[in-house]
Order: structure tokens, then C-alpha cells, then sequence
């Protein structure tokens, strides 16, 4: 578990030396390296998923003081197994960032961590920025920060699966 401790130790010193306000203003490196734990923890689980070779999802697009935020959520039998988010430029740092979240809930689920724990995990981390989020159901919710809003997003596409229209 060392090599993985110094991988994040080292990330978050990178993210230290950059001047990127955003991007700093997304994460903690507590919430940097709790979320990359977890990705630790469900490696050690193997509880594997197989993906199917055609998956159907869903998609919810959100407004954020930085760009639109793109959530699409590939699902097995009403249940999030892999999820997709986009939020910046392309090669942007803030995309990069994102996407690593992204692929750690994916790589989570797969291998047997429940979507709830990446929801209460993501859920109540606060940023600089605050905004509302209106959900596709039209339910108006604060927003503290970018990982806050993956999570209430999560949440909601959750919920819309749970119980389709």
C-alpha cells in the first residue's frame, strides 16, 4: 500500500507546484487521496464485473461556474456499473482531473464497491464557488463543489434508475 501512498503524495505535490486556480479550488488533498484510496480498497476486493459488449445509459448535463458538466452513467440492470464525465476543455488539467474521478468510480463499481459509497464520499466537499444545481426532475439543490455536484448527480441518476419513467 506504500506505492500507492507515495503515488498520491506525489500527485498532490504536482497539483501543489501548479498555479492553476480552478483546479485547486476543486479538490482538497484530503479529498484527492481519500477518493484514490478508495480506488486501493476495491482493488483488493476483486469482486470484478464483467461489462457486456452494448451497455445502455443515461446523461445528465449540469451548469457549473466552470463549463457544463457532462455525467453519463452506463448501467446493468438499473444499476450504475460504469459512469463517464466530462467538464472543460479537452487536455485541459480541470478535464484531466475529472475524468480520473470518472475512471476510479468506474474501476470502484467493477470491482465491488456500491455506488452509495462514492456518493457519500463526493458528497458535501466544499470549493470556493457555490451554485444550484437543478436536477433533471427540477428539484433546485446548493452546490458546494464540483465533487459535490458528481455526487447529488450520481444520486439522481441513481434514483431515475431505481424507479424508471
Amino acid at each position: 500500500m506504500g506505492s500507492i501512498e507515495e503515488f498520491v503524495d506525489d500527485f498532490i505535490r504536482r497539483l501543489d507546484d501548479d498555479n492553476d486556480k480552478i483546479q485547486k479550488n476543486l479538490f482538497t488533498k484530503d479529498d484527492l487521496k481519500g477518493i484514490l484510496l478508495l480506488l486501493c480498497k476495491a482493488q483488493e476486493k476483486g469482486n470484478k464485473k464483467e461489462r457486456p459488449i452494448v451497455l445502455n445509459s443515461i446523461t445528465e448535463k449540469s451548469k457549473t461556474p466552470f463549463g457544463s458538466l457532462y455525467l453519463t452513467a452506463g448501467h446493468i440492470n438499473n444499476e450504475i456499473y460504469e459512469c463517464f464525465i466530462k467538464l472543460g476543455k479537452s487536455g485541459s488539467d480541470i478535464a484531466a482531473l475529472i475524468e480520473a474521478i470518472a475512471r476510479l468510480i468506474s474501476v470502484g463499481i467493477q470491482e465491488g464497491i456500491s455506488i452509495d459509497k462514492y456518493i457519500s464520499t463526493l458528497d458535501g466537499i466544499t470549493g470556493k464557488e457555490i451554485w444550484d444545481y437543478v436536477s433533471s426532475d427540477g428539484e433546485k439543490v446548493t452546490v458546494y463543489s464540483v465533487p459535490d455536484l458528481i455526487a447529488k448527480v450520481l444520486k439522481n441518476l441513481k434514483e431515475k434508475l431505481k424507479f424508471p419513467e
